[in-house]
Formats: structure tokens, C-alpha cells, sequence
């Protein structure tokens, strides 16, 4: 058996604060589209589907390109429970085949965790499955089809909290890993992607090429640590 060594454990919080109830946590957050229509104009950009206002005809953000992505950053990391878009009146069928994206790093990696076939009425409600969490939303339609316009975006969701120990090792733990990120900038990074994923015990980062691993078992631990890689375990 492969022994792993580790130095005394950093305790990184990642979340910490808690709400009992959940709430719309996209409302009035910074949102991006991949363009404007009309050359940038005020009246069809992207804020325009978290202003609180789910009329479907004077407040609706409007992209120019076809293939294009809208995005809320909800400025931390929630657990969320649905997403719900709101249509415009006219031409209905442009809003179809739309997918919901879930990331914790701006860079990623994002999860595809909804999905409407066809075109979508007034509006239509994501259910996520209860480990889902996110700060970054992203929302695109494939195939793409004509420009994408949102009357309004909910992100229903509350912060929870969870507790992860950071060790130090000198190698990988040696198990076969549940899933594998890429461009994972930071341990805590990793530690959300940990977080997300119900299966998850334990992590391998290595800050070298940006990976994440994610282990379904618990963290070995032996002696004689060194810095080159991460091992993260949940304490809390």
C-alpha cells in the first residue's frame, strides 16, 4: 500500500455563514452576456434579468449573436435549489433547448445541471438536485437559435456551511477518483467542487497543473510531509 504524509492541517473555512430560508440571491447581482443588441444599449443588457422586474416586454436583456451565453456571479458560494427564467411575450420560440450551468471559479469547471427541450413558455423552473452549489450561473441554449433574450433570472438558494481541513503531502493519494477538474485555481476551489459532489470524501490538488481530483474515500495520512501537492479532507 502506498503511504501519503502530511504536515499538521490548515482549517480552511469555506462556508460558514447560514440562512434558514432560501431566497432569490441572483437579484441585482453583476450579470455579462456575450453582447448587446443595438450596440450596447442600457434597455437590453444583461442586468436587465436580475432587476426584480419579471415583466416579459420592457425589461429583458437582448444578445446580438446567436451563439451566446448570459451569466450571473452571485458574489459567493449558495446552495441552490432552482433556477427560473422568464420569457418575453413575442417570439417565444427564440428561448429553446435552454441549458443551466453551475460553476464556484469564474474559469471553471462548470457542471451542466439543466436542461428544456423545445421552446419555453412564460417562464420555466430548474429543480437542482439539494447538493447543488454555485456563484457563477451561466445560461445558453443548444443548439443555439437566434439571440438570446431573459426577461428575468431567479436563483433560488441559501448559504451553507462546510468545513475542510487542507494537508500538505508529497504525493497523490493513490485511488481511483470519482471525477477530475482542470484549471482548478486554488485548494478551496477544489474544496467546493468537494463540496458539490455527494459522493466526495477527499481531494488531490496539485497546484502544478491545476487539477482536482475527487476521491470517494476518506484521506490517508502517514508522516514526512512536503508541499507539492494538496490533499483536502471534510471535517464538518
Amino acid at each position: 500500500m502506498v503511504k501519503f504524509v502530511h504536515l499538521s492541517p490548515v482549517v480552511v473555512v469555506v462556508l460558514s455563514i447560514q440562512y434558514a430560508d432560501t431566497r432569490n440571491v441572483a437579484l441585482g447581482k453583476p450579470a455579462y452576456q456575450t453582447d448587446t443588441y443595438f450596440d450596447n444599449v442600457e434597455y437590453l443588457s444583461a442586468e436587465r434579468a436580475v432587476d426584480g422586474n419579471t415583466s416579459a416586454d420592457n425589461s429583458c436583456s437582448h444578445t446580438s449573436s446567436f451563439d451566446a451565453v448570459w451569466s450571473v456571479d452571485l458574489g459567493d458560494i449558495y446552495q441552490v435549489s432552482s433556477v427560473t427564467i422568464y420569457n418575453r411575450n413575442d417570439q417565444r420560440a427564440r428561448l429553446q433547448n435552454v441549458e443551466v450551468y453551475l460553476g464556484v471559479e469564474k474559469d471553471g469547471p462548470y457542471s451542466l445541471v439543466g436542461f428544456h427541450e423545445g421552446a419555453v413558455g412564460a417562464s420555466y423552473t430548474f429543480t437542482l438536485p439539494s447538493y447543488s452549489q454555485a456563484r457563477y450561473v451561466n445560461i445558453t441554449r443548444n443548439p443555439p437559435y437566434q439571440q438570446l433574450t431573459l426577461c428575468e433570472v431567479e436563483v433560488e438558494g441559501r448559504k451553507k456551511g462546510s468545513t475542510f481541513a487542507a494537508y500538505p503531502m508529497s504525493k497523490y493519494q493513490d485511488n481511483t477518483p470519482v471525477v477530475t477538474h482542470n484549471n482548478v485555481r486554488s485548494p478551496i476551489g477544489c474544496a467546493y467542487a468537494c463540496y458539490s459532489s455527494p459522493e466526495c470524501r477527499s481531494t488531490n490538488y496539485n497546484a502544478a497543473d491545476l487539477t482536482c481530483e475527487l476521491l470517494g474515500t476518506p484521506l490517508e495520512e502517514a508522516e514526512d510531509a512536503s508541499s507539492e501537492y494538496t490533499a483536502l479532507k471534510r471535517i464538518g
